[in-house]
This record gives structure tokens, sequence and C-alpha cells, in this order.
């Protein structure tokens, strides 16, 4: 289960241990120690709802006296590759925060990389449990979205942050796999159907592919083949979804 939210938004929740009131002085210089390279944030407090401008995209973060709502964390938590404690984690939370944003031009990829770094900069002044992402919909450890965050750059997306890339084995032994999350910035999602393969490897040519639209906006058009690897050819098709995905996605022939 996610939120749902206005087309073309980015969402983050910050799971709390109790109830922080964050200052918008706070976050300003937890951002700016984070990330010096980057334009610091213009930040007005609104009765304690911080309105920031970071990189042309718009951020509200808003403090709520209440945990997540369990029903949105049960799935994520339950199947998290990289956490496997983020069930009895994310049952310590009594609070959270909203953290919204919205690229005035509409770049999507820009509106997850301002919406990172703000709620990477929230975890150094608050009580944190977890992230919860609400495109995929994943939850992150906090030292690992940290950590990721820091490190982030055009050339070095944090996709494990922001994308689910799914993948395991049917009853036939056939590897299924697709991402959830790429929709949020603007490109469709990525289907692998009945693969002879490991389930790592067709997790790992999805990050590939995915890595490579965010990178370069490249127009995949159903029918194209495209190298990746050790110049393996993967063929595209634009079909309806065979996982449930609303509208085209791009399925990879390998």
């Amino acid at each position: 289960m996610r939120l749902t939210i206005g087309i073309d938004s980015t969402l983050a929740l910050l799971a709390l241990k109790s109830a922080s009131l964050v200052t918008a002085d706070a976050l300003k210089t937890a951002f700016e120690g984070m990330f010096p390279h980057e334009p610091g944030l213009q930040v007005d407090d609104v009765g304690g709802v911080l309105n920031i401008d970071c990189d042309n995209v718009s951020i509200l973060v808003t403090p709520e006296p209440d945990p997540i709502p369990w029903g949105f964390l049960e799935e994520p938590c339950a199947r998290s590759p990289f956490w496997p404690e983020a069930t009895d984690e994310m049952r310590r939370q009594s609070a959270h925060l909203v953290v919204f944003g919205k690229h005035k031009n509409g770049d999507g990829l820009a509106e997850c990389m301002a919406v990172t770094r703000v709620t990477a900069a929230l975890l150094t002044c608050s009580d944190p449990v977890g992230v919860y992402w609400n495109s995929a919909p994943l939850v992150v450890p906090t030292d690992m979205f940290r950590d990721m965050a820091r490190e982030m750059t055009r050339e070095r997306l944090p996709l494990y942050l922001w994308i689910d890339f799914c993948a395991g084995r049917d009853e036939a032994g056939l590897v299924q796999g697709y991402t959830n999350g790429l929709s949020s910035m603007g490109h469709m999602e990525l289907e692998i159907v009945d693969a002879d393969r490991e389930p790592s490897d067709v997790a790992g040519i999805l990050y590939e592919v995915a890595h490579y639209l965010l990178d370069f906006s490249p127009d995949l058009l159903d029918g194209y083949t495209i190298g990746i690897g050790n110049n393996e050819q993967v063929s595209i098709r634009h079909i309806d979804s065979v996982f449930g995905h609303s509208g085209k996605v791009i399925q990879l022939l390998v």
C-alpha cells in the first residue's frame, strides 16, 4: 500500500521514536554540514511547518504526532532486502515527519534528489527510526539513507532509496522481475517476464537499465535494442503490464 498524492510529486515519511519539532536553523545547519557543495536551503517556519526552497524544488515538512499507519509499512517492512529488522524497528515509531516535494519545472529526478537531501538532513536533527519512500514503496534504515544521500550525484544515483527492484522465481522456476518507482520520475516502469536466469541477474539488469534511463533520458522506443553488461543485447517492447502497473511498461527481453 502507498499513499495517494498529487501526480509528479515526491513523498517521504520519517518514522520517529518521539515527536520532534525541527527548527529552520537546525535543518539549515544540518543540510550545510552534509552537503557543503550544494546551494543552501531557504526555510520559512510557519507554525511548525517548514516551507523549503531547495534547488528549484518546493518542499514542505510537516510534523505529525501519530505513527505512520502500519498498513502502509507492513508489506515494505516484510520484504525489505536491506533491512531484515525493519518490522521490529519500525514498530518502535511513535510519530513522524511528512516530507513532500514538487519541482517547479516538473523535473522528477531533480525533485527526488532534493527531497532525498532534505530528508537526510532531517535524519540528523530528529529522533529517527527509518524512512518510508512512498513511490516504491520502500523502507530504508537511517544510516543507509543518510550515507547514500551524502554520496549522491547525477552520475551516482541512490536508486535503492527510490526504486524497488523486484525479482523472484515462479512455480515453474522461471524468474519474473519488475520495478516500482520509475513512473514517479517520468519514466515507464520496467518488466522482465519468464527469464531463465538467477533472480540477482534479473534485478541487476533492471538496475542497469533504470540508471541508464535516469542518466540520459533516452527514447527507448518499442522495438529498439540496447546493450548492457558484457555486450549483451536486450530488446525493448512497450506492453500492458503483466504485474499490475497502470499504463504501458517497458518489457526487457533477455
